[in-house]
């Protein structure tokens, strides 16, 4: 009677590569999904909030947070001062409390002070995409803008949160896929060097801008 030698045959071998590179597959596959998934979030928030300020400004001849009478509309809340610009430092929190008021964002509770810090989630708008929130600010270079960054100490939220090969999804999906050229632009160390974004890094080394434009 012959006896089967221990160990595995080729057949047997092969299988299990087979199913070890489909088990490599499967998991690269569904990472690949995730991190499809946090890019696409991320450009559906840029588009309703884009949206809901051009409607603001639509409705009300204004900027949200820069609107110079809100208070006729919503007594209690601060009027901005009327001059396009919605700087973060004074108009950048009542922003998104004119939004919230004029019910064209989704989320609510946002502060009624007008220099609040910003606190992700509740100040300003919490991100699908971890650690991320939204701002709005006025700039000489970018104009108003929106943004997505990481809170910081000093009572900003566009610190770096977003990966540079996602930035550059984001950037080349509306935009030139240029960090530093178009209407959606990026800063932050290692995010890109000289003209393409460093997509080998996977740190979360950027902040996006999107600038706005009016109807």
């Amino acid at each position: 009677m012959n006896k089967r030698t221990s160990g595995f045959t080729i057949v047997e071998m092969s299988v299990v590569v087979l199913i070890i590179g489909l088990l490599i597959v499967g998991v690269l596959s569904g990472k690949n999904l995730i991190d499809g998934g946090k890019t696409r979030s991320v450009l559906s928030e840029f588009d309703e909030y884009r949206q809901s300020m051009l409607q603001f400004q639509e409705k009300y001849f204004d900027w949200p947070g820069d609107v110079s009478n809100a208070t006729t509309y919503w007594p209690g809340t601060v009027n901005g001062n009327g001059n396009e610009q919605i700087a973060w430092a004074t108009e950048g929190a009542m922003m998104w409390r004119h939004l919230e008021l004029a019910a064209m964002i989704g989320q609510t509770g946002f502060s009624t002070a007008v220099n609040a810090n910003a606190v992700v989630g509740s100040t300003v708008p919490s991100s699908k995409l971890v650690g991320a929130g939204w701002f709005v600010n006025y700039t000489q270079a970018l104009k108003n803008h929106l943004g997505i960054g990481a809170q910081k100490a000093s009572g900003m939220n566009d610190g770096p949160v977003v990966e540079p090969k996602r930035a550059f999804e984001i950037d080349s999906k509306l935009d030139d896929g240029y960090p530093s050229t178009g209407q959606v632009q990026s800063t932050g160390t290692n995010c890109f060097s000289g003209t393409a974004y460093t997509a080998t890094d996977p740190s979360p080394n950027c902040v996006v801008t999107f600038t706005l434009k009016s109807r």
